[in-house]
């Protein structure tokens, strides 16, 4: 059967998927100073600030979800409390065929496109198995696919890719193989000159399953272009555009949405569609992980396991 002949159950699952049962973080190094940016901000990170503005999201972090574990900081690794670029995670239907118990997703571990960044990805893999992901089900790219997690969202149609400067097609090639399986559809994303953009989330994130809030600028159009000219993704959701493209970075957690502190132009949009679903706004400032191209989702690894 097509994914669209199963579509409500595909809906159902994206739907259950965003009451995540588990999340990692990880501490902020003092070496976070010397993180990767795109371009040098202003005003260079504030360490101790970037510090007391991350224990705030830890902390609502922990309040929304039952099941988190803070990895330790690593200061041979500045950007390494960005968790979600190290592993993603896929809803779907089936059994683990080591234990045969029920699954509710499958996890990719990544190869992140910068050098630098690869050492993080190891204690980030050995938490999730720990955590109780079974090994069976976690598949790592390797050679020469390059891939960050803040390239990949996942919607009820497919699963998105954005082929950034760190996201590579290899990888999409080997993901999409992967979950071939499992009947989860990938579709690429081409973030086109990109401007200042990291990756295909600092643009588009999943408000709600039939909802996508959107960066009003050149690469956010181009990638709901693309997603109104796929006949997988077409006509499927609304675009809620947003001013600010720091603002587009959101994080839904059952009930809640998580915002950034400091656009209210930007806020007045989306508390307006949060309040016409019955979702909770929070808002937290995160100004010193920005400079280092950090946004909300950056911050956390979200997941259920049964």
């Amino acid at each position: 059967a097509s994914r669209d002949d199963n579509f409500n159950t595909y809906a159902a699952m994206a739907a259950n998927w965003l009451h995540p049962t588990h999340a990692i973080t990880r501490g902020l190094p003092r070496s976070f100073a010397n993180a990767l940016q795109m371009s040098a901000p202003p005003v260079s990170i504030d360490v101790d600030v970037a510090r007391q503005q991350h224990d705030a999201y830890n902390n609502l972090i922990m309040k929304l979800v039952p099941n988190w574990v803070g990895l330790p900081a690593d200061e041979s690794v500045p950007d390494c409390l960005f968790v979600e670029d190290t592993a993603f995670f896929v809803p779907i239907e089936g059994t683990s065929q080591t234990t045969k118990e029920p699954l509710e997703c499958v996890c990719v571990i990544t190869r992140p496109g910068a050098d630098s960044r690869k050492p993080e990805v190891p204690p980030v893999h050995n938490c999730i198995v720990h955590m109780g992901m079974p090994k069976d089900q976690v598949f790592e790219v390797t050679e020469p696919g390059t891939i960050d997690g803040g390239d990949v969202m996942y919607t009820p149609q497919a699963l998105w890719i954005g082929l950034s400067k760190r996201t590579n097609q290899a990888a999409v090639d080997q993901v999409a193989s992967f979950l071939q399986a499992y009947n989860v559809p990938v579709v690429a994303f081409s973030m086109g000159s990109g401007g200042h953009v990291l990756h295909l989330k600092s643009v588009v994130t999943l408000l709600d399953s039939d909802c996508l809030l959107v960066a009003d600028n050149d690469t956010g159009r181009h990638v709901v272009a693309q997603a109104e000219a796929h006949p997988l993704l077409k006509g499927k959701f609304k675009y809620v555009y947003v001013p600010d493209q720091l603002a587009a970075n959101v994080l839904r957690i059952g009930s809640h949405v998580v915002m950034q502190a400091g656009f209210p132009a930007s806020g007045d949009i989306v508390r307006a569609e949060c309040a016409a679903r019955g979702l909770t706004v929070h808002t937290l400032g995160m100004g010193e992980t920005a400079k280092a191209d950090g946004a909300l989702t950056c911050c956390s690894l979200l997941f259920r396991l049964p």
